[in-house]
């Protein structure tokens, strides 16, 4: 891209920057009514990342030159002026473009009609991917337990659709010639998705005789 506009040199780098392939995780694999399922996502681990590069940018100056009569003295026009043209010449800038991205949001839907499970901010969202289940003494930051069975909800799986989406904040600076262009700059946040499918049974008691 011949341009020398940062912005529009960020836009397209981030644009082009491809987000994690994301997967949805959860414990257990068929749920029960009022027992808590553990839910993360895989492939993504809630860090930050980003991008930069560094582009030859052209910048056409021109000025202009005086016409020379043979001789050497200044060569007049029609009108008794001074002749003149203009010359152009391209010289090439060194533009870099850096992008930083973090996590600016998750909202979990659990596809019960429940309450979304939202983390605004920075600090908020480390723990908005989850932790796989491996200790269950430890809990977990991203869990849900169902009130209803799935059975009965209609449709093939009869079961409940949870999604996932995450929404990536970006900004970026630049600098031209190794000199800094100002601070950050904020680009348009972009969203990524997942979805599982859980099907959730309910207990049924069983009276025996003795």
């Amino acid at each position: 891209m011949h341009t020398r506009d940062p912005r529009a040199i960020a836009i397209e780098m981030w644009n082009e920057l491809p987000l994690p392939q994301i997967k949805l995780g959860m414990n257990p694999q068929k749920g029960m009514v009022a027992v808590p399922t553990w839910f993360w996502i895989d492939g993504y681990d809630g860090s930050t990342f980003g991008t930069d590069e560094t582009l030859a940018v052209p910048e056409e100056r021109c000025h202009r030159v005086v016409d020379r009569a043979p001789g050497g003295n200044a060569a007049l026009d029609a009108e008794g002026h001074v002749s003149t043209h203009t010359e152009c010449e391209t010289f090439w800038d060194s533009l870099s473009v850096e992008i930083g991205v973090w996590p600016q949001a998750y909202d979990w839907d659990f596809g019960d009609g429940g309450q979304h499970v939202n983390c605004p901010g920075i600090a908020d969202c480390l723990l908005g991917v989850g932790r796989p289940y491996t200790d269950p003494y430890t809990g977990s930051p991203i869990a849900h337990a169902y009130t209803w069975s799935s059975l009965g909800k209609g449709g093939a799986s009869d079961a409940y659709t949870i999604t996932a989406d995450i929404t990536f904040a970006a900004h970026f600076r630049f600098s031209l010639n190794g000199a800094s262009g100002g601070g950050w700059e904020t680009l348009n946040p972009r969203q990524v998705s997942t979805s599982a499918t859980q099907k959730v049974q309910e207990a049924q008691a069983v009276l025996s005789r003795p």
